[in-house]
Order: structure tokens, then sequence, then C-alpha cells
């Protein structure tokens, strides 16, 4: 951040630059001999000779210009600035705050209750198949023991 100058203090004028000199020539600039173009002048178009003159144009007319205004004695007086206060702010504020409320109340997506109803009949086909489970019975596999004690 740059310092401010103390009070009573003046900073110094800054020198102006004068455009009577011409600048300096670079250094590094050479003097250098005529340019030569390498383009032959066949290459180059013609000019297309106008074969008429074109008729002068009359000067423009010059529009008379309007009288100046004569001043009036008053000069006119900026208008009085409006000064809005907090009341409008407030009320600005609590109209949107109650417009905001409203949608949020009145838009509010309905439950969707698919998902509980899903996982209900998931529920009970479960339970039916573990029933299913505890209630079977063992096959009997003897004979089928005993013909591997045999071999």
């Amino acid at each position: 951040m740059a310092k401010q100058p103390a009070k009573g203090r003046k900073t110094p004028a800054k020198p102006k630059k004068t455009t009577d000199e011409a600048p300096a020539p670079a250094e590094s600039v050479v003097a250098s001999g005529p340019v030569v173009d390498a383009i032959p002048a066949e290459v180059y178009p013609k000019a297309a000779e106008p074969a008429e003159k074109p008729a002068p144009t009359p000067p423009p007319v010059q529009e008379p210009k309007p009288a100046p205004i004569a001043e009036t004695s008053q000069p006119a007086s900026p208008a009085p600035a409006k000064q809005t206060g907090f009341l409008p702010l407030a009320l600005g504020g609590l109209v949107a705050g109650v417009i905001g409320f409203a949608v949020a109340t009145f838009t509010a997506p309905q439950p969707d209750d698919s998902l509980a109803n899903r996982l209900a009949s998931q529920a009970t086909a479960i339970s039916s198949l573990q029933d299913q489970i505890a209630n079977r019975t063992d096959p009997d596999l003897s004979g089928i023991e005993a013909a591997l004690d045999d071999l």
C-alpha cells in the first residue's frame, strides 16, 4: 500500500516531457541502402485508367445554425435525491421470504411408498422360504452309505 504524503506537505511536480525533442535513435539501427523490389513490374496488375472524368460535385450546402437559447436568470437546481429508508427494504425481504416459503410448501414432492412396499413384499417372501427350509425332511441315504461302505 502506498503511503500518502503528510498534510501540509506538497508532492514535487513531475517534469513535463516536451515533444520538441526527437527521440534518440536506437543503437541497433543501421543505415541501409535503397530496397530493390525482387518482383518484376509485369507481375503487378496495371491500374485501370478512368474513361471519363467524374463530374465535379457541388459544394455542400451549409445549414443555418439555430440561434442560441438565452440563459435564464435562475440556474436549474438539481432534483433532490430520494432517500430510501429501512422499511421498504424490510418489507421487500419479508415478501420474498413468504413467497419462498409458499413455493417450498406447495411444491414439496409427494412421499414415494413404492420402495417400502417392495421391501415388505421381499421380507414376506424371505420368511416363507426360511419356513420351507426349516420344515424340510432329510432324505433317507442309508442305502447309498451302505453301498459306499461295501466298496
